[in-house]
């Protein structure tokens, strides 16, 4: 391979593809650190080898996609690269095509044509909506979960970001736009012909609340921070004009990883507008949605031909099947083939030989609702209402962050109410010893960063103590859950706080869907027990933190609490590009987190998705975290017995 001009540098990464990043090398000292490049958010390089030399274009950044989880940075890792031409105009445009994995044990072999059929038992079927400023979590990941919809990028099992409908991007040297050149020949479905820049665009101007007021899109706090807006370039670039970039933001909104969004029909829109689009499901996924019922089922069926895979699996029956004992009961008798159990039900479906993938491992944390002591929101300055934010004395938790007698007096009503909860006990008893006591939300104790002394005692008389100090009375409180064990969890910790500190507890289990609202709002001034933001522990301690319990994310999901100081570790952790850097601003950001007490986290779970291997014989699952459902992911790869 012949570069021209410019030093060259390439990283190669075994698992899939050759990546080439272009960027001018200030220093050849700095050679190290394209190793760090795609370690940065967990990918893996070999040494890198220096090809041509020359002036070329200084320092702007060109990077070829198939598995590369960094962006934007230079190799070095400790500054962005800088340009001081276009960098819509390269000396070498250099574009790495994916090669396929080498084929291994557990490789099956693919059907000519898809085949055969299987049942999926969930806990729900979610909310069918076929329009994006209309789908409440977690409808639009559900879409793309089904592989009815597609994302611009995906990852892989080892959590490289791939090609899907997008090739590749470009960052600006100020981080302020992002082109993304489109895969052609992507086809919607029912006819709706070619996607293009326009399709892609109107898909995030839709979903976007700052381009679109009206939109509750699952991500909408998401896109509100990251975009300003999306326009069409040519038909197949789009660019994203950046409000707040991430370092992250490829892996973290444009793949499944953590939350996305799957392309729709501009053409579907113009033909059934707003209300007509709501029953439309038109993809451009390898499966089309035959039909779409909530508290019922998803039927799926797949197409004879696709642009991308064709999939292994003919039809999908996904049932909605709320009670978690009637599930692994369907899964054993041989009426689903896949489903997610209780933690608890782990050993005996070990024992009968069902096959367990992780789906993911995450926190649950006591979120002290109210504790809204941001005034506006952290990126824009814009002035917020936080109508749940009651300083009134009625609601002891909730502190004023404007005076600090009462601010510290409610902290230790919080940390009092955290200290009379039994971790151990509680992982003992109700999750069978099956989980892990947890301290800091989002922080695996197993986890290098974890530090000795954010360990949360089971201490009543610590407790005690603190509610007498602060002249606290006994008070009621609500507590959301939701349904399944964190129901159980919920009555537990309600009782402990009867027991040891008086309080009287009522506990809520609606469903998240009816609970969301007032979170948007900012209405909600209880307890919910919970995972929420960076729940999932197998995020790296460099990962960003803070989004949904900042205001960050208003408009969208907040947890509950915000608070001025991790808002600004936030902001700072988003535009810092070194990966030692965002972990020093995380290790900051826990410690705020444990000196604050707004959400003291209670255990650590592992859920697992079961299937039958005497139906199911191969499962390819990318590295992401399961919103939107554990069971539903690639469906595409499945292959039968």
């Amino acid at each position: 391979m012949r570069f021209l001009d410019t030093p060259m540098r390439l990283c190669y990464v075994p698992a899939h593809s050759v990546y080439l990043v272009r960027v001018h090398l200030q220093d050849r000292g700095r050679y190290a650190g394209c190793a760090r490049l795609f370690n940065t958010l967990g990918g893996s390089a070999m040494s890198p080898i220096t090809l041509g030399s020359g002036r070329g274009l200084r320092g702007s950044l060109l990077v070829a996609i198939g598995g590369l989880i960094a962006l934007a940075l230079a190799c070095g890792g400790e500054q962005a690269a800088t340009s001081t031409r276009p960098a819509a105009q390269p000396t070498v445009a250099a574009t790495a095509t994916p090669q396929p994995a080498a084929p291994t044990a557990t490789t099956a072999p693919m059907p000519k044509g898809p085949s055969g059929s299987i049942i999926i038992a969930r806990s729900s079927v979610g909310i069918p909506v076929g329009i994006p400023e209309a789908c409440v979590p977690g409808c639009e990941n559900e879409k793309f979960r089904m592989s009815v919809t597609e994302n611009l990028f995906f990852t892989d099992a080892q959590g490289n970001v791939i090609p899907r409908i997008g090739l590749k991007w470009e960052l600006s040297a100020d981080s302020k736009t992002l082109d993304i050149e489109l895969a052609k020949g992507v086809m919607f479905h029912e006819n709706y012909g070619e996607l293009t820049a326009d399709d892609v665009a109107w898909t995030f101007q839709n979903a976007n609340p700052t381009t679109n007021p009206a939109s509750v899109n699952d991500q909408a706090g998401e896109w509100r921070t990251m975009l300003k807006s999306v326009e069409a370039v040519d038909k197949y670039k789009v660019r994203m004009n950046i409000n707040t970039w991430q370092a992250h933001a490829i892996r973290h909104y444009l793949t499944p990883y953590y939350q996305s969004i799957g392309m729709h029909s501009k053409k579907v829109f113009d033909q059934f507008g707003v209300e007509g689009m709501k029953s439309k499901f038109i993809g451009t996924g390898p499966y089309r949605m035959v039909s779409w019922v909530k508290d019922d089922k998803a039927v799926l069926e797949a197409l004879p031909s696709h642009w991308r895979k064709v999939a292994a699996v003919k039809d999908i029956t996904i049932l909605s099947v709320p009670e978690v004992t009637n599930r692994k009961a369907m899964l054993e008798a041989g009426q689903a083939d896949i489903t997610a159990a209780s933690t608890k039900d782990t050993p005996d479906l070990e024992k009968k030989g069902f096959t367990k993938v992780l789906g993911r491992s995450a926190s649950t944390a006591t979120f002290f609702g109210g504790n809204y002591w941001e005034k506006k929101r952290a990126d824009t300055g814009e002035a917020l209402a936080n109508p749940g934010y009651d300083i009134s004395g009625a609601k002891p938790w909730i502190g004023n962050i404007d005076n600090q007698a009462d601010f510290d007096r409610a902290v230790k009503v919080r940390k009092a109410m955290a200290l009379v909860i039994d971790r151990a006990a509680i992982n003992n008893t109700i999750m069978k010893g099956l989980a892990a006591p947890n301290y800091v939300h989002g922080l695996s104790t197993k986890n290098p960063a974890f530090k000795k002394e954010w360990e949360i005692p089971f201490d009543t008389a610590q407790a005690k103590q603190l509610f007498t100090e602060t002249n606290t009375k006994p008070f009621k409180i609500q507590i959301w859950s939701g349904t399944g064990e964190f129901a159980e969890v919920a009555s537990a910790i309600a009782a402990a706080w009867k027991e040891h500190l008086g309080i009287d507890t009522e506990l809520s289990t609606i469903e998240y869907a009816a609970h969301r609202p007032s979170l948007v709002a900012r209405e909600w001034n209880n307890v919910e027990l919970r995972g929420c933001a960076d729940s999932f522990t197998q995020y790296t301690a460099d990962h960003p933190k803070g989004l949904e319990t900042t205001t960050l994310s208003a408009g969208g999901t907040i947890c509950g609490v915000t608070d001025p100081v991790r808002a600004e570790m936030t902001l700072q952790a988003f535009k810092e590009n070194d990966i030692e850097k965002r972990k020093e601003i995380a290790g900051r950001f826990w410690q705020r987190q444990f000196e604050t007490w707004q959400f003291p986290s209670v255990v650590e779970t592992f859920d697992w998705v079961w299937y039958n291997p005497k139906k199911i014989k191969s499962w390819d699952r990318p590295l992401e975290v399961g919103i939107g459902g554990t069971e539903i992911i690639s469906l595409e790869t499945i292959v039968l017995q």
